[in-house]
């Protein structure tokens, strides 16, 4: 046994105050709950085994003899329960590394936002997408979406560049729109209003947006998720440009079900309209859509 070492499950998250402590297995709703002196052996042994440490270390909780059987009987808890994995030090550090990078399919995404309510809530995709998507990813943010996200904050998470303005440029990007629209392998327009998509329908080179997405290679995919409410939706003059954004070969994400926060929360109803998909099936369909655009290209080009 004083071979053995113990380390946090990185399946399970925690939470304490001075009385208790909590375990819960991701995806799951019921977990494990130890209150008074357990509860604080249990949290000790949580931080102490952050990273791999031998049994002889956790014997020292226990030197004191008064709670030696407390903090032995809590271990076993800990180790029978899952929340703590046990092991030789080598195979404990096998289980908690990273797992080695997966070749990602596109090279360089440019990710183009625009003034809606689902803008404030996408920073999950972009991070999934950043993270096993693509090598490299830029961002477009329309004034309107200046409104509902930070290009500060963009910046950090992701560690790319931000852009929000037609004029503005470095030595690399004299010409931001031109710089982007041959830079990217990719581009998504999401979370996708009525207005911005009307601009792309009618190429209307007004803004950084419609300028750069009019710039691209008609071999760059574009893929448009429009998100807005259901009444908006099903305008003939927006399906209508859906059409036209389809004819000209982009890829539609066609919305799903979402809530009305125009109104009262109470009086929210859930209907069709919103952007239609989770970040993992974001993830899914862009995969799909670039291994279905390599496929259509290889045909055309026979």
């Amino acid at each position: 046994m004083d071979l053995t070492n113990f380390v946090r499950n990185p399946s399970y998250s925690s939470f304490s105050n001075r009385d208790a402590v909590g375990f819960y297995l991701d995806k799951a709703n019921d977990g494990i709950l130890l209150k008074h002196l357990k509860g604080k052996i249990a949290n000790a042994l949580w931080k102490l085994c952050s990273q791999p440490v031998s049994y002889k270390k956790v014997e020292a909780i226990a030197s004191i003899d008064s709670i030696r059987e407390d903090v032995l009987e809590v271990l076993h808890i800990l180790s029978d329960q899952g929340i703590l994995l046990s092991g030789s030090q080598v195979e404990l550090g096998n289980l908690i590394k990273p797992e080695p990078a997966k070749p990602r399919p596109c090279g360089k995404l440019l990710v183009c936002m625009t003034g809606v309510i689902q803008t404030s809530i996408f920073q999950p995709y972009l991070q999934l997408l950043r993270s096993s998507f693509c090598e490299e990813i830029k961002i477009v943010l329309t004034e309107s979406a200046l409104k509902f996200i930070s290009p500060t904050s963009l910046k950090h998470l992701l560690s790319c560049d931000v852009y929000t303005d037609i004029f503005e440029h470095n030595d690399c990007d004299f010409v931001p729109h031109v710089f982007l629209a041959e830079w990217a392998s990719c581009i998504l327009v999401a979370p996708a209003s009525a207005s911005s998509i009307h601009r792309l329908a009618t190429a209307a080179c007004n803004d950084l947006l419609s300028l750069t997405i009019t710039a691209a290679h008609s071999t760059t995919p574009i893929i448009v998720g429009p998100s807005m409410n259901f009444d908006m939706w099903s305008k003939l003059t927006v399906q209508r440009n859906i059409e036209v954004l389809k004819d000209s070969g982009m890829y539609i994400i066609e919305p799903g079900y979402g809530f009305e926060v125009s109104k009262p929360y109470k009086d929210r109803r859930s209907s069709v309209g919103s952007f239609g998909a989770n970040p993992l099936s974001l993830f899914c369909m862009m995969c799909q859509i670039l291994e279905l655009h390599r496929t259509d290209d290889g045909n055309h080009s026979d």
